[in-house]
């Protein structure tokens, strides 16, 4: 239930999203991200407490910038983000993650001056998909991440499906530069969420706090945006 009432907020963003870009600068939104989680596992899983390293994704989508005034502004995106982190580990051996996102930037924007923005707001993402890629030995590995609740059983790890919550968030700190309708961007994304779910063993009791395995998304982003109607 929780997760449709998401979804269905999400649709809802969209509707809205496309009805007010009609009358406000839309801007075609492109770029990469270079990705990492903060990861703190307790020590009973040791299994997942090795460092985790950059890893690069992609970011796609849209932007409105709505004008407040002279010096101020509101600009509400929709992007597809892909997240994940790395392991690279001895020789050609490594434990790649990806994680696809489709998140709602709300951020507001300060005119520094006319050509420096500061932007600042949180963000809201749901989890639309991913894999991750494991090679030891010559071996490669691929299973994938399957999006849920943040209550699971223990049994959703069976088979090649790594469960995770769909629900991310956070907040997004960047500056712009803008040459004429295109606008450079430099962003930081600190995820709050806590990527793992609780698990559970059927019957209510907890087999694995979510408090003992704690990822939460970093993305360093660079971007452009091109406003298409101004």
């Amino acid at each position: 239930m929780k997760i449709e009432l998401s979804k269905s907020i999400v649709l809802l963003f969209v509707f809205v999203f496309v009805q007010e870009a009609s009358s406000q600068r839309i801007g075609l939104n492109a770029g990469i991200n270079f990705n990492n989680v903060s990861a703190e596992v307790s020590d009973d899983f040791p299994e997942l407490s090795s460092d985790t390293e950059l890893k690069i994704g992609y970011r796609i989508g849209l932007v409105i910038d709505i004008e407040l005034s002279d010096s101020f502004g509101f600009q509400p995106g929709l992007i597809f983000s892909s997240k994940g982190f790395s392991n690279e580990k001895e020789g050609d051996d490594y434990d790649r993650s990806t994680l696809n996102y489709l998140e709602i930037p709300l951020n507001a924007r300060l005119n520094i001056s006319e050509k420096i923005t500061f932007l600042l707001g949180p963000y809201v993402a749901v989890g639309v998909g991913g894999k991750n890629k494991f090679r030891s030995n010559g071996e490669v590995v691929e299973t994938s991440f399957n999006f849920g609740p943040t209550e699971r059983p223990v049994t959703a790890f069976q088979g090649n499906n790594v469960p995770l919550r769909t629900i991310d968030y956070g907040l997004n700190i960047g500056i712009g530069y803008s040459v004429g309708v295109t606008s450079i961007n430099f962003g930081y994304g600190i995820g709050l969420s806590n990527m793992f779910p609780h698990f559970t063993d059927g019957f209510g009791n907890v087999v694995i706090d979510s408090d003992d395995i704690k990822f939460s998304s970093r993305v360093i982003s660079l971007s452009i945006s091109h406003f298409i109607n101004e």
